[in-house]
């Protein structure tokens, strides 16, 4: 079904005024108003060149069917994907897979963007089993779908624990190397000291980048 819906829908990037009507529409209804940054930080931002948001629309349509918000650092050519959502009416089509697809391959095409990153709650943090099965499934669903782990984990936005995944456009960026780029991207929106940004090997616990 994913396959067949990927040809009939198209991924186009927003202009400012789309996202403003996001922001006060769809971004109010598809999340909870603490994890929405103020418009004025986004407009500050867009107008820097550090944010971007995409729609997936149907073909010869105008109607919103899924949107994503990224914000970039300063420097660099990786992107953060902040804000990731599919219209409330159509969450059962599949299309949060055709819309990650079609990102990949648009971003490729039109951009320099080396990577999207992803954060996602830290599975072994949830408060209770039944986060524990949602975060669970939030990332199977984005390693079905080309994404891949970083081995990164950080603390940022008042002490959320998250896990870095990677989303290749140009290549696939891990390890060591999607510390430097994560820390690129908190250095743009975080003062020195409210974020930190690990690496885990297997044999041995975290350290601090």
């Amino acid at each position: 079904m994913e396959r067949e819906n990927g040809n009939l829908y198209k991924i186009a990037l927003l202009g400012w005024e789309e996202i403003e009507k996001l922001y006060h529409t769809n971004m109010q209804q598809d999340f909870p108003a603490p994890e929405i940054k103020p418009f004025g930080m986004i407009e500050d931002l867009h107008q820097r060149g550090l944010n971007k948001a995409y729609g997936l629309f149907g073909k010869g349509e105008r109607e919103l069917c899924a949107y994503a918000m990224f914000e970039a650092a300063n420097e660099g050519n990786v992107w953060l994907l902040d804000y990731f959502a599919v219209d409330e009416g159509k969450r059962s089509l599949g299309l949060g897979s055709v819309f990650l697809s079609q990102l990949a391959d648009v971003l490729k095409e039109t951009t320099d963007t080396e990577a999207v990153f992803l954060e996602i709650e830290r599975i072994e943090k949830a408060a209770d089993e039944r986060q524990r099965l949602i975060r669970e499934q939030r990332k199977r669903f984005y390693l079905k779908n080309g994404v891949v782990e970083t081995n990164i984990f950080t603390v940022a936005d008042g002490g959320m624990d998250y896990e870095i995944l990677c989303l290749p456009v140009q290549k696939q960026i891990v390890g060591q190397a999607a510390g430097e780029k994560i820390q690129k991207i908190y250095e743009t929106f975080f003062k020195e000291g409210d974020y930190e940004i690990q690496r885990c090997h297997h044999s041995n616990p975290f350290f601090t980048l």
